[in-house]
Formats: structure tokens, sequence, C-alpha cells
């Protein structure tokens, strides 16, 4: 019976020890938190590069950058503890994110989507393969995008044509570019455009240049900025395409493919609205957004113009329904409490409320419930994205909470520093001046000399001072401490207070000054720099608080290597 319960008591231990060890996929845990490999890497990315492995970086390194890792996933640790993955501010604001990323995915489905094709998307990032190296002449005309010339089309076709006749008989492409392009980049690169990848052109000139072979010279390529003669000098391999890289430039290959289409894309998001209302039974309550923006003007002319003002009643007011539902005031309030100054203007025009109303407000939410029909409110992209912003708030929330929010000083401590340090609060001494700036450097000595004889310094400076600035004020400059105006306050504190100097030369010129009163150095009184003292201390013991909180958080939440999976890495 004795060796039964050893021998289970054994096997207790072995189990209890595999199901605290970490599967082939985790690096590390951090408390309840886990580092998986996959992080770990992406971590490892941004100081060595992506590769397949790491074996060429040390442990030692490695242990760095999972260190850094850890620090933030201990950060979580105390931040879910806290509860601040349920506080409402973050919530409120990161849920209508999650709604906009809802109504991205909606639209991308419906307009996006149809206007580029997978395939289409594909063939074009097949092309970033390729890097060009060309140059232009750009022949701008009248009504072109971003023309500032007055030729006609017809005159820009005429002389591009020449001067391709011209480039292939043997004239230096690029002197052509500099004496005639209308490319403003063309007066420092002389057409050369350098090493480009086809995304980075309008599809008329990166077409031109998949075509060509180096050394040639293309026919005239027509572009929304005018008529282009284009020069291919070079092609090679692109050593920055990623063959796997499709799906992460897939977003932006849609955002650059679509832009073409954009005025059929509105045209077709018009109408699919359209559709969603009437599907919807929509109806603008055309008699209450007429009774709200009453109320609005009615508050603007009593200059209390603000939410707060509109009383409950007013926030009930209905100003659009539909099959399941309503629109209120106050569901508008709602949306535009960070920005009510831009509602508000739009409140005072009753034409302008209802385009609000119809065209911002409820299609939110018409959508949202098209959007859900659709499953785009599970999408697991978007929620794995709303979770990334929750954590990235979480972990800004908490450390105001721990290091910011607790960083405190007594009035005791704020004497105390403001006592130790004087020369942080002391008013530099200044010097007042008045100048007459001259080029020549005889014309300043005569100046001068008529200064130190008696004659009027205003006078003088009203006369022959070549500072446009400082002329009509007679040559008065103000004030200015020891290094305020270089040469010149230097010279005058060397020279004391109501006396004539120079000349000295300050920027280009040569100045004589007068100086009138000094006003000495002096430690500024420490209520009235007390905000200034507690800002200095803050940015002296914050670092101290982090660190302490850090050393909390280490004691707190453990880290635990897998050692055999770090070093495979």
């Amino acid at each position: 019976m004795r060796r039964l319960l050893i021998a289970l008591l054994a096997m207790f231990l072995i189990l209890a020890v595999l199901s605290c060890s970490m599967s082939d996929n985790l690096v590390a845990k951090v408390g309840s938190r886990k580092i998986t490999v996959e992080q770990f890497k992406a971590e490892l990315a941004k100081s060595y590069g992506k590769k397949e492995n790491y074996q060429t970086v040390t442990k030692e390194q490695k242990e760095q950058v999972l260190n850094t890792l850890a620090k933030r996933e201990r950060e979580l640790c105390q931040a879910y503890d806290m509860d601040l993955d349920k506080d409402e501010s973050i919530l409120k604001e990161l849920n209508y994110d999650r709604e906009n990323m809802i109504l991205q995915k909606l639209f991308e489905a419906e307009i996006v989507d149809k206007l580029v094709s997978e395939e289409e998307m594909r063939a074009y990032y097949e092309k970033l393969r390729v890097e060009y190296h060309a140059a232009h002449i750009l022949i701008a005309y009248q009504g072109a995008y971003r023309a500032s010339v007055s030729r006609s089309k017809e005159d820009a076709g005429k002389l591009v044509e020449k001067l391709r006749a011209e480039a292939v008989n043997g004239k230096d492409f690029n002197e052509l570019a500099l004496k005639n392009s209308d490319d403003p980049s063309a007066a420092t690169n002389r057409g050369d455009l350098g090493f480009f990848t086809a995304d980075r052109m309008v599809p008329e000139f990166s077409a031109a240049c998949m075509i060509m072979q180096p050394g040639e010279i293309s026919p005239v390529v027509e572009t929304d900025y005018g008529l282009h003669l284009v020069k291919l000098i070079e092609k090679r391999d692109n050593p920055r395409f990623d063959q796997n890289g499709f799906e992460a430039a897939k977003q932006q290959l849609k955002m650059q493919m679509t832009a073409p289409h954009r005025e059929r894309g509105m045209k077709m998001w018009e109408d699919f609205l359209a559709g969603v209302r009437e599907k919807a039974g929509f109806k603008p309550a055309d008699e209450n957004i007429g009774k709200a923006s009453a109320r609005a003007n009615e508050l603007e002319q009593a200059q209390n113009f603000k939410i707060e003002s509109f009383s409950d009643e007013d926030k009930k007011l209905v100003l659009a329904t539909w099959n399941d539902g309503k629109y209120t005031l106050g569901d508008l309030f709602d949306i535009y409490t960070q920005s009510f100054t831009i509602l508000g203007k739009h409140m005072l025009q009753t034409e302008q409320l209802s385009q609000d109303v119809v065209n911002f407000a409820t299609q939110r939410r018409l959508l949202l419930t098209e959007a859900g029909k659709r499953g785009f409110t599970a999408d697991s992209t978007i929620n794995a994205e709303y979770n990334k912003r929750l954590e990235h708030r979480m972990a800004g929330l908490v450390q105001n909470k721990q290091v910011r929010d607790k960083v405190d000083e007594s009035d005791a401590e704020l004497l105390k520093y403001y006592q130790e340090n004087p020369a942080e609060f002391t008013k530099e001494a200044m010097i007042e001046l008045w100048e007459v700036s001259v080029k020549d450097e005889k014309q300043a000595q005569k100046i001068y000399e008529m200064a130190k004889a008696g004659q009027n310094f205003e006078t003088l400076a009203e006369k022959y001072t070549e500072d446009t600035f400082y002329k009509p004020k007679k040559g008065y400059v103000d004030f200015k401490r020891l290094k305020g105006r270089g040469t010149v306050s230097e010279s005058a504190f060397e020279l004391g207070p109501n006396a004539i100097g120079g000349p000295v030369k300050y920027n280009n010129n040569w100045v004589v000054f007068k100086t009138g009163e000094l006003k000495p150095a002096e430690v500024r009184p420490f209520e009235e720099m007390k905000n200034v003292v507690k800002s200095k201390m803050k940015r002296v013991k914050t670092p101290e608080r982090r660190t302490a909180w850090e050393k909390e958080l280490e004691t707190a939440y453990k880290l635990k290597i897998n050692e055999k999976v770090l070093e495979q890495i």
C-alpha cells in the first residue's frame, strides 16, 4: 500500500511538472500572459530584421528583447487585474473605432471588391518585382492638374513632339529636361527620377516603363499632369520585394488601385445607401428637424448655445424613423460630443441639419445593422485589431495611474527644491538697446562719433539705419539678455547702462548702439514659480516612480522562460 502511495505521489508530481511546462509555441510566461514564438520573432525583427531563424543573435541579445516584451506584458497583467478592460472611457472610444472598422469592411465588400478583383491585385503586386530607373520631361498645358502655364494642349503637343525628335537624334535628355520640363524638380534632378516601382507613378507612366527597354525614349505619354517623354535608363529586380507579402500589402494595393475609380465608387456607394434606407423604411422627421434647428437658433441668440442648454425633452425629439428604430436629437449629440462646434454651425440651418441626420447619423445605424446581417460584426481581423487597441489603451492608462498619478509633491518639497536650485528660477539680467545698423564700417564709425558728440541717437537711427524693421521704431530694440542679440548685446553688457558703443559686426552689418536701463538678474518669487517648480520636480520624480513601479511588477508577475524554445529560435 505504501509503495502504491509513493508511486501515485511520484506520478502526481510528474503530471504537475508537465502541467507547468510550456508548449513549443511559447517562449515565456509572465504572470497569466503568454509570449508566443510569433510575438517574439516579430519583436526580434524590429532590431535584427525579418528572418527565418535568429541563430546569429546571441542569447543575451534575445533575452534583452524578451525582457522588453515581458515589461509590456507585466503592465497588461496589472491593467487586467485593475479591470481596466472594463473602463467606460476606453470602451466608449474603442467601440466607436470598432464600428468604423465594421463599416470599412462593409464598404470594401460592397464597393472596393467590386471595383478591383483579387486577381487584378495579385497581378499588380507581381509588377512590383521590378524597379525602373527613368528620366522624364513634362510639358504641361492649361487645365492639366497643378499646371501653372498658359499654353494650350495643342501647343504642348507640338513642343513635346519637337523635344522627342531632338532626344531621339542624340540631344542630351537631361539637358532638354532642365531647359524645358514643367516638373519643378527638374531644376535640381534634370528630369532623373531615380529608381521606383510601378505603384509609385500614375498608371499611364508606369505602363510606358514596363514595355520599354533601357535606353529607349517613349512616344508621348499623357497623364493628368500633362504630356510626358520618358527615357528608361535601367530595369532591375526590386530588392525589397517579398514574394510572400501579398496579404500584408493587400490593403494598400486596394487603396492605390481604386483611386482612379473614385467617382464611380462614390456613385455606387450613394446608390447602395439609398437602397439600405429604402429597405429599412427610413423617413426623416422634417417637422422635428425644423424644431431642433429653431431651438438651436433660439439658444444662439441668447448666447447660450451648448449641449447642456438643451433640455431632456429637447433631446427626445425624434429626427428620423425606420422600420425597427428611431433617431433622436440626443443620439445626434452623442456622436458630436467632442466636436459640438461643428454640429452647432449645422444646426442653425434646417437644411444642413437634415443633411446631417440623413447622411451622417442615421446611416451609421442602418449600415451597422446591414453589416451585422453579413457577419462583419464577428470578423476575426476586426476583433484582433480591437483587442490590440484595447490593450494599448489599457497599458497607457495603467502607466498613468501607477506612475503619473502617484507622483505628488508637498509644498515643503517644492520649497526645498526651489531653494536648492535658484539658478533655475532666476530671471536673467537685461539691458535696454537702440541700434543703427549699416553695411559700411567707415559710415558706422562716423555715426558712432556723431552719437558720442551728443547728437540725438533716435534721430541718427531714423536717418541712417538700414534695418527696415527697426527704422520705424527709431532704432529701439527693447530689453535684451546677454546672448539675446549676439555681439551687440554682449558688447552692451560689457559697456554698461546709458552709454554709446560700437561699431560691432552683427549679421553682416556694422552696428552702433546705445544702452539704456540695466535690469539686474533676480530670483523670481516662489509663489510666482510654484507651478514651474512642480513641473520640474515631476520630471525628476517620474523616472524614479517608474523604476519603482517596474520593480513592483517584476515581483508581482514573474517571468518564466522556455529555454529550449528560446535557444531554437
